[in-house]
Parts: C-alpha cells; sequence; structure tokens
C-alpha cells in the first residue's frame, strides 16, 4: 500500500510506498509516486503544507523540507512553537519554487526562511536560494541532521542532531 499527502492545492497526491509485499502496476512501483489527480498541468502548488493559521502583521515562519515525512518530523520532533509559522514540503528538492511561491505569489512580508535539506544537497545549492532572496532582505536558516548514518529530518526525535546555521 501506500501513504499519501494531498498537495497545496488539492490538485496532485505525492504517495510514499510502505508495502514491499504487495505487487504494483509497474507504473506505480516505486518508492514515491507523484499523481496529477485533475490532469492539472501547473504543478507550482504541488508541494504539502501541514494546515496552519498566520497572522501578517508578525514574523512568519516558513519551514520547508524536501519529503512530507521531513517536514511531520520537524514539525513533530524538532520546531517548539508553532505559532504563525508554516510547515511544508516540495515532494522534490526545489525548494527554490516553493520559497518564491511565498514571496513572489502570495507576497508574504516579514518572512523568516527554514530549509532542512538532505545532507546529499550541497551547500552551494542551498545558498544560491539565499542569494535569490537576498534583495527581499528576509532572514534565512540552513538547518542540518548530523545524527550519524541520518540523511536528513524523516527519522525519530532519537536520531535527529540539528545544527543551524544562519546565512542571512
Amino acid at each position: 500500500g501506500f501513504v499519501g499527502f494531498l498537495s497545496y492545492d488539492n490538485a496532485f497526491l505525492n504517495m510514499r510506498k510502505i508495502s514491499d509485499k504487495l505487487e504494483f502496476h509497474k507504473s506505480i512501483d516505486k518508492r514515491y509516486v507523484n499523481y496529477n489527480i485533475t490532469g492539472k498541468y501547473d504543478n507550482t502548488c504541488r508541494f504539502y503544507s501541514i494546515p496552519t493559521s498566520i497572522n501578517l502583521m508578525h514574523p512568519v515562519h516558513l519551514h520547508v523540507t524536501e519529503g512530507p515525512f521531513d517536514i511531520l518530523s520537524v514539525y513533530l520532533n524538532v520546531a517548539k512553537d508553532h505559532s504563525n509559522q508554516v510547515f511544508a514540503s516540495v515532494g522534490g528538492s526545489g525548494y527554490k519554487g516553493l520559497i518564491r511561491f511565498f514571496v513572489r505569489i502570495l507576497k508574504t512580508p516579514n518572512l523568516i526562511i527554514h530549509v532542512y535539506p538532505d545532507n546529499d544537497q550541497s551547500r552551494e545549492t542551498i545558498i544560491d536560494i539565499s542569494d535569490y532572496l537576498y534583495p527581499f532582505g528576509y532572514q534565512f536558516y540552513i538547518h542540518r541532521n548530523i545524527f550519524p548514518g541520518e540523511k536528513d529530518f524523516g527519522v525519530p526525535k532519537e536520531k535527529i542532531q540539528e545544527v543551524i546555521e544562519r546565512i542571512r
């Protein structure tokens, strides 16, 4: 079977295969399957986000991870405060597209951006995002899980050893 995460715009389903015991059609016999529910061409809102409420009169913390299990773990195991915070996963490595959505489409003021890249993402890739954000003056942080043998935040709390680097 699969566990599915519905996209921000309800048009896509990011499904994670959780069983190797069942046989699936070869088109979906993958670890992750991104299913287009509505046939929508524009996938700028294909990201998953945990429901929240924000007040734009105060700083908004945007937490961004690669996968939905990573963002659930950040939400449940890492973040101490959930007020005025958005938790979203890109469903891949397209951090810039999700951040661009909050900056250019939603025009979110007072944004503080926290990126939680997998360890196989280079620092230079993340710095490129910071360079894109420079004219806006947003604070920008990189969070890494340096627990031995782990590659991301999609693990139990006991396997998270967080290191935070402020870029701007």
